[in-house]
């Protein structure tokens, strides 16, 4: 089992090297610019009431900067968003280290060539190409999504928002280094070291994929080679209660032979069909729009879903009503989180500097320090709700979604240092909400569905970071005329909409168990 935290520490490297680039780039772009325009940069403010201090040649070279980041990410984003979901999908075929190996490469190879870049002085252009290298093989949010689907493989059901959870706050630790030690780096050292440090941890994370246990054999070893469709409880709500999570935790194993213990990578005649992208896709829109979770172990390839009672097999298959609506429920909360999440980290160390908070170095990498403990905080959090309190999943996100709220929200109203603080604080629970919602959409899916379920997690959550990038970067300049706080109040209404429909999501579980309990209490009366 130790084995599997291999994938914490490949996702650890992956985080640190990405988010080192992300500003060194920005930095770099920025400075190719002003040299086009044969512009040196003076020692610039922006806490001054109206930055007065802004010539219109500062206003060129940013304008320009901005379109030349919009034109570098849109050329990693859109293929990102589209070979994510491919690779994510193609996982149940040929198993995850394949799927995580390969943005692993792009990230090295990408940061390989924009080192040269720099080195050689080569034309700004280039940096379109690196864009197509690190996009056109899934970048960095498919390695987050790869390692989500990875656990999610060798994770109990009941475990998984703990478990990814804990992956999240390796993420968190990893951003939280880049994010405090990148800056100094390069202010001392300039670009070069730090590019060619970001292609060398991209490097070595490659290095140890081939360490992983196999996740699809570890899934298979334990499950009976019978078919098993009796399950003594309905499991028209197993996502959302612990009780009805025995179909997935009752297995035990019986020892199999090396042959029957890998029946997803044996079946070459039977998936050699599936490998076009075509038929990927195809998987994906199946488990959106379908309420059967496919097993084609337990129930044959094409059941006839109307035979089909409401019992789920020992492999997480069968009938779920109710799934196409909770699904997409879950991906819009989803974007709606992480597009305010992105959107908040692109704009905020400029709010920061600005006035009339003016923050210092010092107080942008202690607000830093405390996001980062935030994330360290998400699984003690986790424990004392799931343990102590004994609380449901869709509980917790709910919690935590509200937490998340006060974020955006407290900001609208922070004119004062110690209030930007407290506002952060609540990250401490905020955090935990992106994770449980990704437990819950794997809860919704069969063991060999799981890749397809992520797959459109995958390509939302390159979208958001997408739009969240455009459209915070422009808004927050358009609406300084407006309020300089105009920024936190878009946030906290688009943070109100993941509440409201998780809010929809928890009212009918709990009206559903609520109406369970009462007729099993009708009937032992009746009984009786």
């Amino acid at each position: 089992m130790k084995r599997f935290y291999l994938v914490d520490l490949i996702v650890f490297l992956a985080a640190c090297s990405a988010f080192v680039l992300m500003p060194l780039r920005n930095e770099f772009i920025y400075q190719r610019v002003a040299q086009r325009h044969n512009y040196t940069k003076t020692k610039r403010t922006y806490c001054t009431p109206n930055n007065t201090n802004q010539t219109e040649e500062d206003q060129v070279i940013a304008d320009e900067a901005t379109k030349w980041t919009m034109y570098i990410n849109l050329s990693i984003f859109v293929p990102a968003m589209i070979v994510g979901a491919l690779l994510t999908s193609w996982g149940d075929r040929v198993g995850r280290k394949i799927t995580i190996s390969i943005p692993l490469f792009g990230m090295t190879a990408s940061s390989v060539l924009q080192a040269l870049i720099i080195h050689l002085n080569w034309p700004l252009e280039t940096m379109l190409g690196y864009g197509a290298i690190a996009g056109g093989s899934g970048y960095f949010m498919t390695v987050l999504i790869q390692g989500t689907t990875y656990l999610s493989d060798v994770t109990p059901l009941k475990d998984r928002g703990k478990r990814f959870t804990i992956l999240e706050t390796f993420i968190g630790i990893g951003g939280g280094i880049a994010g405090l030690g990148g800056g100094y780096w390069i202010n001392a050292q300039g670009f070069i070291p730090p590019v060619w440090s970001t292609a060398a941890m991209t490097f070595v994370a490659q290095l140890l994929v081939p360490l992983l246990p196999n996740s699809l054999k570890s899934r298979a070893r334990g499950r009976d080679t019978e078919p098993d469709n009796s399950v003594d409880k309905d499991s028209s709500n197993t996502a959302y209660s612990e009780d009805e999570l025995a179909p997935y935790d009752s297995v035990e194993g019986a020892g199999l032979s090396a042959k029957e213990s890998t029946p997803l990578l044996h079946r070459a005649e039977k998936t050699k069909a599936k490998y076009s992208f075509g038929d990927l896709w195809k998987s994906v829109w199946q488990v959106y729009t379908t309420e059967y979770k496919e097993c084609e172990k337990c129930f044959g390839k094409k059941p006839k879903i109307e035979d089909l009672n409401r019992k789920n097999c020992r492999h997480g298959g069968g009938l779920h009503p109710g799934r196409p609506w909770r699904l997409w429920l879950y991906i819009i909360s989803y974007c709606a989180y992480m597009f305010t999440n992105v959107g908040i980290m692109v704009f905020q160390t400029i709010f920061f500097l600005a006035y009339p908070l003016c923050f210092s170095a010092v107080l942008i990498g202690a607000q830093m320090s405390l996001k980062f403990i935030a994330n360290v905080a998400g699984p003690v959090f986790v424990v004392v709700f799931q343990r102590c309190c004994r609380l449901k999943n869709q509980t917790v996100i709910m919690l935590s979604l509200v937490a998340y709220f006060f974020f955006p929200f407290l900001m609208c109203f922070a004119h004062q240092t110690w209030l930007v603080f407290v506002a952060t604080s609540t990250m401490m629970l905020g955090s935990i909400a992106k994770p449980f919602m990704q437990a819950q959409v794997s809860s919704l899916a069969s063991e060999t569905e799981q890749g397809a379920a992520f797959a459109l997690l995958s390509s939302s959550e390159v979208l958001s970071f997408l739009l969240a990038t455009v459209s915070y970067l422009t808004m927050y300049s358009s609406t300084q005329h407006i309020s300089h706080w105009f920024i936190w109040m878009f946030s906290a209404g688009v943070a109100m909409i993941p509440i409201v429909l998780m809010g929809i999501v928890w009212a009918v579980d709990w009206r559903t168990a609520n109406d369970k309990r009462l007729g099993e209490e009708n009937k032992s009366t009746e009984d009786a």
